[in-house]
């Protein structure tokens, strides 16, 4: 794919464009995030966005963007990539979809860790310190206002780290 086959939508387009596609192919929601997901980590591969050297980091929230992100994940773990997962929220709040990928992850046993209020954010920092490429999936789309407090402290442990970040949709 080249830069030219990209359309750069906005993210009311994209929800726009995530119906449409959920009703013209007849779809669960989580097949198009299972589908999303699975892209993102064709994409890194085909591209060599990372070697075996690297050390690879999932930061995903408790919606539909964070859903894509463990679904990239689960697309790691079963290639043998064994990236380091994160969850940061409460998942009390977590979209269907994001705790159907949890399951999906859960079924092969991988270790999760969970992030929900800044006394974890020593756990978290360390993560970060300790990796190469983060691939973030906090918000997305469903970002529709200013983040402050928790996650604002979340997002700014990631910006101020050395490693690659890569976000999915729209960066947090």
């Amino acid at each position: 794919m080249h830069m030219k086959d990209f359309q750069i939508v906005n993210a009311q387009e994209m929800r726009q464009l995530d119906k449409l596609t959920l009703n013209e192919k007849n779809l669960q929601s989580f097949d198009l995030m299972e589908h999303a997901g699975r892209s993102i980590f064709y994409y890194l591969i085909k591209h060599q966005i990372f070697t075996v050297s690297d050390t690879l980091l999932i930061v995903s929230g408790i919606g539909n963007n964070g859903g894509d992100a463990l679904i990239c994940a689960l697309a790691m773990f079963e290639k043998q990539l064994n990236p380091k997962v994160v969850i940061v929220g409460d998942l009390e709040n977590q979209s269907l979809e994001n705790k159907l990928a949890i399951q999906k992850l859960d079924e092969i046993q991988v270790p999760i860790t969970y992030i929900s209020s800044t006394d974890d954010i020593e756990t978290f920092t360390s993560l970060v310190d300790n990796t190469t490429i983060i691939i973030e999936g906090l918000f997305g789309i469903g970002l529709n206002s200013n983040v402050e407090g928790f996650y604002n402290t979340v997002i700014s442990k990631i910006n101020q780290s050395y490693a690659q970040v890569i976000s999915i949709d729209i960066p947090s």
